[in-house]
């Protein structure tokens, strides 16, 4: 996986049926939510200018579940 940036929070399932939001490069989620939704939403409250990118959950032709795209910032 390409390396994140420090400022961004990069959302993605946490394996136990909720979501987590993790800034770059940190070890331990900033923020755990039951959706996607809300994980993006508490990310965005606890950081207002920084970047939000949210893991790819399916397989298409342009990429795998292991990438993140650019949801905002």
């Amino acid at each position: 996986m390409a390396k994140r940036n420090q400022n961004a929070y990069y959302v993605e399932p946490n394996g136990k049926g909720g979501y987590k939001a993790t800034k770059g490069g940190a070890q331990k989620p900033s923020v755990t939510a039951p959706t996607q939704k809300e994980a993006i939403a508490r990310a965005i409250r606890k950081d207002p200018e920084a970047p939000i990118h949210v893991a790819r959950v399916r397989h298409t032709e342009g990429g795998d579940p292991d990438q993140f795209r650019k949801v905002r910032g």
